[in-house]
């Protein structure tokens, strides 16, 4: 709700945030209402099943969109281990906007990860806006060649 207060998406009322760091979450706004469903945790679309074939979440399930495009799937893709995963991510961020071949496929092919579910996300609930939050702007900034600050 306060991306729609102050945020990239002020004066719309259908609105996808997503967000994460490991886990990936969504707050969907539904004409000005938050969506939050019957037990109160709507948005955990993290869990949608995205790769058949992709690795196990920490759900339990295997190829859920976490598992794609979560922090550890960015180190993984670039094959870094990182005892703090918000700095190993940023380094991965910032060694693809070096040039660094390794790191930049791998945030590429976490972009197209993160195209996937947005598509989902925007046909089934048809939003004004879909942003990504957090880490996840930069990580889609630098799939597509912008700028990871």
């Amino acid at each position: 709700m306060a991306e729609c207060a102050r945020g990239a998406a002020v004066g719309h009322r259908h609105v996808i945030y997503v967000s994460g760091n490991t886990g990936v979450g969504a707050g969907i706004v539904v004409d000005g209402a938050l969506l939050a469903g019957r037990s109160g945790y709507a948005g955990e679309v993290g869990h949608m099943k995205m790769n058949p074939a992709g690795h196990r979440c920490r759900c339990g399930a295997r190829g859920c969109w976490e598992s794609e495009i979560g922090a550890t799937a960015v180190l993984r893709r670039a094959g870094r281990r990182a005892s703090d995963v918000r700095a190993g991510v940023a380094r991965v961020l910032s060694d693809a906007q070096a040039g660094d071949a390794k790191a930049s496929q791998a945030v590429r092919e976490t972009g197209q990860w993160m195209g996937r579910g947005a598509a989902n996300l925007i046909n089934i609930f048809n939003p004004d806006l879909l942003v990504f939050g957090g880490r996840f702007r930069n990580v889609y900034l630098g799939s597509r060649g912008g700028r990871h600050t």
